[in-house]
C-alpha cells in the first residue's frame, strides 16, 4: 500500500448525486445509487462498482441502477439517508474515486455535508461515526484510512465557495436546492447566523414526481430516475416516437415550487432585500430564474452544481 501526503476531500454525498472536491485536482460526480450486492451471475456484474465494508457488499452509482431494482436500493428521500450503511458507501466510493483507486493507507482530511434543516439532529452522531479508522475495499482495492472528518450544513458551505467575492458585513442568503432538500443559510461576516437559517424537504424530487404525475395524464409512465430527470432537462419527452413538449408545464411548476420555497424562507428572511441572495444546488439552474421573479435580485452562483463540494474543501483548506 502507499501513503500520501494528506489528502483533503470535499464530498457531498446528497440524494440525487454525490459530488467530490479534492486536493489533489479531482472534481467528480456519481449517482448517489446504492444497495446490497446481488446474489446473481448477471452478465458484466464481476466489472461493477462495488464497496465492502464491515462484511457487507455493495452496488454504488450506475452499477446499482443497472442491476438492482428501485425497491433493493437504499431510499435516499429520508432523514435517514445521511450516515446510513448506503451513504457510507457512496462516501467509501468517492474517497477511493479521488485516489484514482489505488490502495493506500494513511490520513485523509474530510468534510461532508448534511442539510441545513437535519444539522442539528445528525452532526454530532455523524461526526462520531465518521472520525476515526475505516476498512474498507472498493472494486478489489483495500483502503485503511485514518479519517479526521468535518460535518457541515451544505447550504453554508455552498457561501464558502464564494467566500472573498462580497464584503465581509454584507449579509449573505444562500438558497441551496438539492433533490431532497432545500436549505437556507444566512450569512454575515462569513459566520453562519443560526437563528435565520434552516430548510425543507422541497427540491428536484418536488419537480420530478409533479412532471411523472403530469405525463401519466398523457399516457406516459416514467419510473427510472435518470430518465425523468433527463426529460426535466430537455423539456421534451418521446410519446410514441412524436415529441411531447413539456417546456410551459416545467415553467409553471417551477414558479409554484419557488413560490412554496419563498413561502419557507420569508418566516427567517423576510423580502429578504437586505440581503445579497445567491442560488447554488442541482436545482439551481432549474429555479433560479422562477425565484429571480420573487426576488428579482438573486443570482447564479458560480459553479452552482459544485458549490457545496467545493465549498466543503475550501472550509477544510481555512481550517
Amino acid at each position: 500500500m502507499s501513503n500520501l501526503s494528506v489528502l483533503k476531500i470535499g464530498i457531498d454525498v446528497g440524494s440525487g448525486l454525490t459530488k467530490a472536491t479534492s486536493s489533489n485536482g479531482k472534481q467528480f460526480a456519481v449517482e448517489s445509487m446504492v444497495g446490497i450486492y446481488p446474489d446473481t451471475d448477471a452478465f458484466g456484474l464481476d466489472g461493477a462498482s462495488r464497496v465492502d465494508f464491515n462484511g457487507r457488499s455493495f452496488l454504488v452509482g450506475d452499477s446499482a441502477r443497472n442491476y438492482l431494482k428501485a425497491s433493493d436500493r437504499y431510499d435516499t428521500l429520508t432523514p435517514d439517508w445521511s450516515g446510513c450503511d448506503g451513504w457510507m458507501a457512496l462516501m467509501y466510493y468517492a474517497i477511493a474515486y479521488s485516489m484514482d483507486f489505488q490502495p493506500f493507507k494513511g490520513k485523509v482530511s474530510l468534510a461532508t455535508g448534511v442539510p441545513q434543516n437535519l444539522y442539528g439532529s445528525l452532526s454530532k452522531s455523524l461526526s462520531e461515526k465518521m472520525n476515526g479508522k475505516h476498512s474498507f475495499v472498493v472494486n478489489g482495492t483495500p483502503y485503511q484510512i485514518d479519517l479526521e472528518a468535518t460535518i457541515i450544513p451544505q447550504a453554508f458551505s455552498a457561501a464558502a465557495s464564494y467566500q472573498g467575492k462580497i464584503e465581509q458585513d454584507d449579509a449573505l442568503g444562500i438558497i441551496d436546492i438539492g433533490t431532497y432538500t432545500t436549505g437556507f443559510s444566512s450569512v454575515v461576516d462569513y459566520q453562519l447566523v443560526d437563528h435565520e437559517s434552516g430548510g425543507t424537504e422541497i427540491g428536484m424530487h418536488t419537480l420530478y414526481s409533479d412532471i411523472q404525475e403530469y405525463l401519466k395524464t398523457q399516457g406516459i409512465t416514467v419510473s427510472d430516475p435518470r430518465r425523468i430527470r433527463g426529460i426535466v432537462e430537455k423539456g421534451f419527452v418521446q410519446n410514441k416516437q412524436v415529441p411531447l413538449n413539456i417546456e410551459n408545464v416545467l415553467t409553471e411548476r417551477k414558479r409554484a415550487i419557488a413560490k412554496e420555497l419563498s413561502d419557507h424562507i420569508s418566516f427567517y428572511w423576510g423580502s429578504a432585500s437586505d440581503r445579497y441572495i445567491l442560488v447554488a444546488g442541482g436545482g439551481a439552474v432549474h429555479f433560479h430564474e422562477a425565484l429571480r421573479e420573487i426576488y428579482p435580485h438573486a443570482a447564479l452562483i458560480e459553479n452552482p452544481f459544485y458549490a457545496v463540494s467545493v465549498g466543503l474543501f475550501n472550509l477544510l483548506e481555512s481550517y
